[in-house]
């Protein structure tokens, strides 16, 4: 494939990838007892040299509380994150979310927990919304 083949690609993936974007891990919005929340976030051609895919999936076990999983592909540093996810406030304007895991990388024996974390949806109106978290990544014998 050429090179601007693949920024054509690359400019479509991004246009279309914000008129249908989700995030089951990256927002404080739980996905509600017995749903499954699937998102999908994509590097293509590995464009970006820090960038990485991944694929997160959320099931809600109550209302307010999910397991939340995401495997990750990204220079040679696939990983994979579980964790319990629990939503503290449903406000019309914002959820706020937090949550506890642990992520592992597949091509070695480090793991990190992923806590405390704060996680939120921030509600301007019915079809935009925008979401982010507040996470601390410490290693598995709990240093920064």
């Amino acid at each position: 494939m050429t090179k601007t083949a693949r920024k054509i690609i690359l400019l479509f993936s991004f246009l279309f990838s914000h008129l249908f974007a989700n995030g089951a891990y990256d927002g404080g919005t739980s996905a509600g007892k017995g749903n499954f929340d699937i998102s999908l976030t994509l590097n293509p051609f590995n464009y970006f040299n820090q960038g990485q895919s991944y694929t997160i999936i959320g099931y809600g076990i109550t209302k307010n509380i999910d397991f939340h999983f995401y495997y990750s592909i990204g220079n040679k540093l696939d990983n994979y994150y579980a964790g319990i996810f629990y939503q503290f406030i449903n406000h019309e304007r914002i959820d706020l979310s937090t949550a506890l895991g642990i992520r592992k990388f597949t091509s070695n024996t480090l793991s990190n927990y992923f806590l405390p974390q704060l996680l939120y949806t921030i509600k301007l109106n019915n079809k935009f919304k925008i979401g982010g978290s507040f996470v601390d990544v410490r290693n598995k014998n709990m240093n920064s």
